[in-house]
């Protein structure tokens, strides 16, 4: 293409032409070949799987190397077992609702562990993950860790205390990594015819900030199998921020020098593209050396762990095992047949959580002694844990065969009132195990078995906080708020009340006769116990 400039005020012109893109000199087949055998060891390098060197060394040639760090950004969006390697698979717990986490938790299997992050001390759950895939060195870490059988008792896994070096052959990397600066030559011979850090090594005494839960774990529909619990295992680097900038510059880079050096190549002469192809070829093959003499990075492979049982570690790691059950609580709500949106009343905070620890344990409610016992009264509801924050605890302290389907319809709710109706009475505060249900009217059945999904509309909780002498103190919550923390109007019921409530299938529940909710009663006391073990 030619274009004539002819200045101002003047009979002279000048032409200047742009060269035509040529392809014909067998390049792109030369490419397609080479990418079949050397894009793979350039995308694992890519993924800094041997380290400062091999990253350093995964964009030496052309070969191989076309689109590599533009495979890993996609590699990163699409799950692959090279990503899975790399970062692992996860998803987010938070607060936040995400309709995309939800829509995959659906179509995947039961996730292999939940993880939290130490230095997250609100406890609101931000930081909490379930893992459905560990990244290869957080893999290796607890394949070596030995299984907690689902009825033995808790035991704690946390790096020994000592001054521990990581493995990190420091001259090999600084070698291999200056080794780069051969590259000029090509630069120079064309031209004539024509970063991760490498850190010094130092003891480390202080432990990472991951604690994760692991195992086979619960969830309605199946029970829970062997598990381990281990407190501040070390983040994997390449989750972090700057090795997510780093691969988009990368794939912004390579992906743009790639193009412009087939638009030049095409314009040089023969001798100048043999010389091209020359250098890559030994890039090529000096990077596939690369990669097999580098060994994985995998520092913390030889780091010692030390088990100490629940009763043995600080308070401070009591609570960060709390929070792992808590995670693990959460997950549940994600894939119970209830849905999520039935649990935001739950307690799922460390702070709430806290409050049961506190408060006196009540296996009655006991009515208050009067001439005429009152039908109705108002309570405060402060907190309640439902079935999925049971069966994780019971899960995680081992104490019991229990499975979420058990606990199904078991709570724990802490709730006060007013010992009296004087003015300015003071306020007691209960914690009772109690039994609930999920009403609605969203199917025409009236007895409806545990376990059946629920639509989504015309949904109440049912809670029974039990009494002595035979009575029930029977909680409703609003249609479709399902709002439980705050004031309630509560009925004292009969058990022959309550029976026929039941058996008129209004409430199109599974309970058919009080003894149901009596029988679910004594599982939660049970589980209460092992709960209330995890608190102390």
């Amino acid at each position: 293409m030619t274009f004539f400039v002819i200045a101002a005020n003047s009979t002279s012109s000048f032409t200047f032409t742009v060269p035509s893109i040529t392809l014909n000199n067998g390049l792109l087949e030369l490419t397609a070949l080479t990418t079949l055998i050397g894009s793979g060891i350039a995308v694992s390098l890519c993924f800094g799987t041997r380290g400062s060197a091999g990253l350093a060394w995964a964009p030496m040639s052309a070969f191989g190397t076309v689109g590599s760090y533009v495979l890993v950004l996609l590699t990163l969006s699409f799950r692959s077992s090279t990503s899975d390697g790399a970062i692992g698979m996860e998803l987010d717990l938070g607060v936040t609702w995400s309709a995309r986490a939800n829509s995959v938790r659906k179509h995947m299997d039961r996730a292999l562990g939940v993880v939290c992050d130490a230095r997250d001390r609100e406890g609101a759950g931000k930081s909490w993950r379930d893992v459905y895939a560990f990244d290869l060195p957080t893999a290796a870490i607890l394949s070596r860790l030995p299984d907690t059988k689902p009825e033995a008792p808790l035991r704690i896994f946390t790096y020994a205390k000592y001054d521990f070096l990581r493995k990190h052959d420091t001259r090999f990397h600084m070698f291999t990594l200056l080794a780069t600066l051969t590259k000029l030559a090509e630069i120079y011979v064309l031209w004539m015819l024509g970063n991760e850090f490498v850190l010094k090594r130092r003891p480390e005494s202080e432990p990472g900030n991951l604690d994760i839960l692991a195992g086979q774990v619960p969830r309605v529909g199946q029970e829970g199998g062997s598990r381990k619990v281990v407190l501040g295992v070390a983040e994997n680097p390449r989750r972090l921020l700057p090795w997510k900038i780093m691969w988009a510059t990368g794939a912004f880079i390579c992906a743009g020098s790639l193009v412009f050096l087939y638009f030049v190549l095409g314009q040089q002469p023969n001798e100048v593209v043999f010389a091209w192809v020359g250098f890559q070829l030994l890039w090529l093959v000096l990077r596939i050396l690369v990669y097999h003499l580098a060994e994985p990075e995998d520092p913390l492979i030889n780091r010692s762990f030390s088990s100490r049982s629940f009763q043995e570690i600080s308070d401070e790691m009591k609570l960060r095992v709390i929070r792992l059950a808590l995670a693990l609580s959460k997950y549940q709500t994600h894939g119970h047949p209830r849905g999520d949106y039935s649990y935001t009343e739950d307690c799922f905070s460390e702070k709430q959580l806290l409050l049961f620890r506190t408060a006196s344990r009540y296996p009655h409610y006991q009515i208050p002694p009067t001439t005429a016992p009152p039908t109705s009264f108002k309570v405060n509801v402060m907190a309640v844990v439902g079935d999925t924050t049971l069966s994780s605890a019971l899960w995680v302290m081992g104490k019991s065969k229990l499975t979420p389907m058990d606990l199904y319809d078991c709570c724990i709710l802490l709730f006060s009132m007013h010992v009296s109706a004087l003015p300015n009475a003071p306020r007691k505060t209960f914690m009772v195990p109690s039994v609930r249900a999920l009403s609605g009217r969203s199917l025409p059945s009236h007895f409806i078995p545990k376990g059946s999904s629920n639509l989504g509309f015309g949904l109440t909780w049912y809670y029974w906080i039990p009494c002595e002498g035979g009575l029930w103190l029977e909680l409703a919550t609003e249609e479709d708020t399902m709002r439980i923390v705050g004031d309630h109007q509560v009925q004292v019921m009969t058990d022959e009340q309550l029976t026929a409530k039941f058996a008129a299938g209004t409430l199109n529940i599974g309970c058919t006769h009080v003894d149901d909710i009596k029988q679910i009663l004594k599982i939660c006391q049970g589980a209460t116990q092992t709960f209330l073990e995890l608190l102390s």
